[in-house]
C-alpha cells in the first residue's frame, strides 16, 4: 500500500518543480488521500493520528507520506543532485545565476529546523527529509497527554516493532492480515478508536461486575478471560516459528520438554545439540502488554520496560537450568512490538545463523516479519475476545448439501 498508494506517482513532479510553494493545492491532495485511506482501512483518523500515520514506518507511522511534507526535501535533493550536470549545459550568461526557488527552499527548510546545518549528502532526499520527520515525531511525543499515548509512540518507533508493515502480503506464507486484523493493528498503532464501549464477559474480582471496555479496546490485551485464546494462539505460533527457524539454522529442537527442572517448570523448547558456549539452548517465550496499568507509567519513559521485566522473570524461573549449564534465553517482547535487549540480540543472531546456513541474506528480516505478523494477529484475537460468542449463520452453508427425497432414494437404489 505504501509503494502503490498515491505519492510514488507524484514524486516526479515534486522533484522537478517547486511544488512546495503551492501549499493549498498540496493540502487538498493530502486531504483526499486521507479520506481514501480512512475508507480503505476503516479506521478513523484525527489530526494527531494522521500526523503519526504520515511518518516513516521506523518512526512509528504507516509510511504513507503526504505531498506537503515530501515536496520540500524532494525539490532540494533533486536540485542538489543535478546542479553539476545542468550548469555546463546552460548558456554562459546564465551559469552564475542563482536559482531563487532553491534559495527559498533552503531558507524554508532552515526555518523549520531552527537554523540546523544543511546535510552533508545534499543529493540524497532522505538527508533532507529525516531531520524534518524527527522534528515532527518529537513534537507528536511532546503533545501526548497521557502516559498511554507516550508509551505507544515510543514502542511503535522502537527497533523491529514495525516489521509487519514491511512484509510482502503473501497469504501462502501467512504474511497477509485479514481485513479485521489489519484494522485493529492500524488502530492500535495510531491510538484510534477500535470499538464502541461495552462490557467484557469477564468479572472484576474487586467489584464483582463485568469489566469495562473503552473505545480503544485495550482491556482485551490484559484481560485473562478475553485474551485466553489469543494468548494461547500467539504463544503456540511464536514457538512454532522459533522452532522452525532453529531447524533452518541446523539446530534440531524439541518443544515443551519435560523433566528438565526439578520444580516441574519447563521451558518452551530446547536444542538437542549445543547452541553457544558449548551449552544446550533452552528458550521460553513471553509477550507483555505495553499499555497495561502496571507498566504504562514505566514504558512511557523507557522503551521495552515490560519486555525487560518479562525477561528478568524468565531468568529467575529457570535459574536451575542456568546452574545446570544450559544456555537459557528468554524471548520477550511487547504487544506494541518492543523487544527486550537479550531477546533482540538472540533473534538477530538466529537470523544471521539462518543466513549462513541457507545463503538467504534476507533471512533475518523474514524471521522478524513472521514474529511481528503473529503478534498483530494475537493482539486482534485478544481485543475481539472481549465480546461474548454469538450464534453465527452457519446453517446457511449446509443448504447446498441437503438432498431431496427423490435424490436420496435414487442414491440408495
Amino acid at each position: 500500500m505504501r509503494h502503490a498508494f498515491s505519492l510514488p506517482k507524484l514524486t516526479y513532479f515534486l522533484r522537478t518543480s517547486p511544488c512546495f510553494k503551492n501549499t493549498e493545492i498540496l493540502k487538498k491532495y493530502d486531504n483526499a488521500m486521507r479520506v481514501a485511506l480512512i475508507r480503505i482501512l476503516n479506521v478513523g483518523m484525527e489530526d494527531s493520528s494522521w500526523d503519526q500515520c504520515s511518518l516513516p514506518v521506523r518512526m512509528g507511522g504507516l509510511g504513507v507520506r503526504t505531498a506537503s511534507e515530501v515536496s520540500l526535501p524532494a525539490y532540494l535533493s533533486s536540485v542538489s543532485a543535478t546542479l553539476e550536470c545542468i550548469t555546463p549545459l546552460l548558456p554562459t550568461y546564465l551559469r552564475n545565476e542563482v536559482n531563487p526557488f532553491f534559495t527559498q527552499a533552503t531558507f524554508q527548510w532552515s526555518n523549520l529546523l531552527s537554523g540546523e546545518d544543511f546535510p552533508i549528502l545534499k543529493s540524497v532526499q532522505a538527508a533532507w527529509d529525516i531531520p524534518l520527520c524527527k522534528k515532527r515525531f518529537e513534537k507528536l511525543l511532546q503533545s501526548a497527554n497521557t502516559s498511554e499515548d507516550k508509551a505507544r509512540l515510543m514502542a511503535v518507533s522502537s527497533e523491529h516493532a514495525s516489521d509487519w508493515l514491511n512484509c510482502v502480503p503473501l497469504p501462502s506464507m501467512s504474511l497477509k492480515l485479514n481485513r479485521q486484523t489489519l484494522r485493529i493493528a492500524v488502530a492500535l498503532r495510531l491510538g484510534s478508536t477500535i470499538c464502541k464501549p461495552h462490557k467484557c464477559h469477564c468479572i472484576d474480582k474487586d467489584t464483582g461486575l463485568p469489566g469495562k471496555v473503552d473505545i480503544k479496546g485495550l482491556h482485551g490485551l490484559s484481560c485473562a478471560s478475553a485474551a485466553g485464546k489469543g494468548r494461547i494462539a500467539r504463544h503456540d505460533r511464536a514457538n512454532d516459528l522459533i522452532h522452525r527457524a532453529l531447524a533452518s539454522a541446523n539446530y534440531h529442537c524439541i518443544l515443551e520438554p519435560t523433566g528438565l527442572c526439578r520444580d516441574k517448570k519447563r521451558p518452551d523448547g530446547f536444542s538437542l545439540y549445543p547452541y553457544a558456549e558449548g551449552k544446550i539452548l533452552a528458550w521460553d517465550y513471553t509477550c507483555r502488554n505495553t499499555l497495561a496499568d502496571s507498566y504504562k507509567e514505566h514504558t512511557a519513559v523507557e522503551v521495552g520496560y515490560a519486555a525487560m521485566q518479562g525477561e528478568k522473570d524468565k531468568y529467575v524461573n529457570y535459574e536451575d537450568l542456568v546452574n545446570d549449564n544450559y544456555y537459557v534465553v528468554p524471548i520477550a517482547h511487547e504487544t506494541m512490538g518492543s523487544w527486550a535487549p537479550d531477546s533482540l540480540k538472540f533473534m538477530k543472531d538466529l537470523g544471521s545463523r539462518i543466513s549462513e546456513a541457507t545463503g538467504e541474506k534476507r533471512a533475518k528480516s523474514f524471521l522478524f516479519q513472521s514474529i511481528s505478523m503473529n503478534l498483530q494477529r494475537g493482539n486482534a484475537l485478544c481485543i475481539m475476545g472481549t465480546v461474548a460468542h454469538h450464534r453465527k449463520l452457519d446453517e446457511i452453508y449446509n443448504l447446498g448439501t441437503i438432498s431431496t427425497k427423490e435424490e436420496y432414494t435414487r442414491s440408495v437404489l
